[in-house]
């Protein structure tokens, strides 16, 4: 809702779809750096039920996160832009407003790095 109220407030906006992916984007991230922060008691995970794949699968995602955790900011948001969202290093030039050959070089960058 937010998002509505800026474009609202700011009638310069030239690309609106770019403006609300980018929105979306850092919406997620700020989403994701504050949940970072909430901390759940282990006591009131005991009772809840886990199976070997679900401590596979969250034990992979927690490697992941990790690993993408471990890249400068610009290189995991490349990273989870191509990979999470499926988006073409054309469209994540345009939504980060670099130019094509940086994202490259900044995917390139960050998977050298992970497979280290």
């Amino acid at each position: 809702m937010s998002i509505f109220c800026k474009m609202k407030k700011d009638k310069d906006i030239k690309d609106i779809d770019r403006y609300m992916i980018r929105s979306v984007s850092n919406a997620c991230t700020d989403y994701h750096r504050r949940r970072k922060q909430n901390h759940i008691q282990i006591d009131d995970m005991r009772d809840i039920p886990v199976t070997e794949t679900d401590r596979q699968i969250h034990d992979e995602f927690t490697r992941i996160n990790r690993l993408l955790d471990s890249l400068p900011p610009e290189q995991a948001e490349t990273v989870r832009l191509k990979c999470y969202d499926n988006l073409t290093f054309r469209q994540i030039a345009e939504l980060t407003e670099v130019p094509e050959a940086t994202v490259k070089s900044r995917y390139r960058y960050a998977i050298t790095h992970i497979q280290q």
